[in-house]
């Protein structure tokens, strides 16, 4: 088997000092880091300069993906966020009664919908437009959480899930 070889590009020196806790899809224009002071920042990807610093999450960025102008943002404080990232502004917060308990581990969208998971065990259906909870897809009864998960844009998905049973001494 003949081994890949990679040839590095661009290097950029990150000048904040703040370590890195999730990077989003590259589009060709922009990069979107999350990092441990709770700020996402979109980069350009020409230039290494940081074009929007996007601040409201409580918490480390676990995930993200981007599509377009469209970041959605998922937090350990169980948040899921919505950003236009061409104008740095908030869209949306996905939040209520019916919000994540607990950290949010995976999303994706597509232009109607937002699918997310926690480790609280759900993967949650969502609006994209408004915002509003439309409904649980998965809940897991106890002892496991979704880590992973893959949606068509039928809406169609298959999730990966990790249970444990606790041990006692």
């Amino acid at each position: 088997m003949t081994p890949v070889v990679l040839e590095v590009l661009q290097e950029y020196e990150c000048v904040t000092g703040l370590k890195i806790t999730c990077l989003a899809q590259f589009d060709g224009i922009h990069v979107v880091s999350g990092s441990l002071d709770t700020s996402i920042r979109v980069w350009d990807v020409e230039t290494g300069n940081c074009i929007h610093t996007l601040t409201g999450h409580q918490s480390l960025t676990s995930g993200m993906e981007l599509k377009d102008n469209i970041l959605v943002s998922g937090n350990a404080d169980s948040t899921v966020k919505i950003w236009d990232i061409k104008t740095g502004q908030c869209l949306q917060t996905l939040q209520g009664p019916n919000k994540h308990q607990s950290a949010v581990t995976c999303l994706q969208f597509n232009k109607n919908f937002v699918i997310t998971s926690s480790d609280d065990g759900t993967v949650k259906l969502w609006d994209l437009k408004t915002g509003e909870f439309i409904r649980n897809l998965v809940t897991l009864e106890s002892g496991g959480s979704v880590v992973w998960f893959m949606a068509d844009q039928g809406l169609q998905y298959k999730v990966s899930l990790r249970s444990w049973k606790p041990k006692w001494d």
